[in-house]
């Protein structure tokens, strides 16, 4: 089985949110698609799934009293402009080279 994209939908009025992707997933972008926030993931189809965290802040919304996950994935222009939010995930970039060389290597081996 080979690697694929994958699109899910965010909900840009909760702030965390846990979304269930393979373990090795790589988040390749974010964007606006019908006027709701998504992201869009390279992952293995036979990947163990492993649920990560993704927090959505709103310009000018306070930072969570924990902190911010691991990383900064992309800002999202919705409703013409008039609110932009800004999504941040656990580990989903960190790694990269090694994510995505596991996921190539197992369409080399025919996995």
């Amino acid at each position: 089985m080979y690697p694929m994209i994958f699109k899910y939908e965010l909900d840009r009025n909760i702030t965390e949110q846990w979304i269930e992707l393979g373990e090795n997933a790589v988040i390749l972008s974010t964007g606006e698609q019908d006027g709701k926030p998504h992201v869009w993931a390279l992952i293995h189809p036979e990947d163990t799934p492993r649920k990560h965290k993704f927090i959505v802040l709103g310009t000018g919304d306070p930072i969570p009293h924990n902190g911010l996950p691991g990383c900064f994935l992309g800002t999202v222009i919705l409703d013409n402009g008039s609110y932009v939010i800004h999504i941040f995930c656990d580990d989903m970039w960190q790694n990269w080279t090694w994510r995505r060389a596991s996921l190539l290597a197992r369409e080399d081996s025919g996995r």
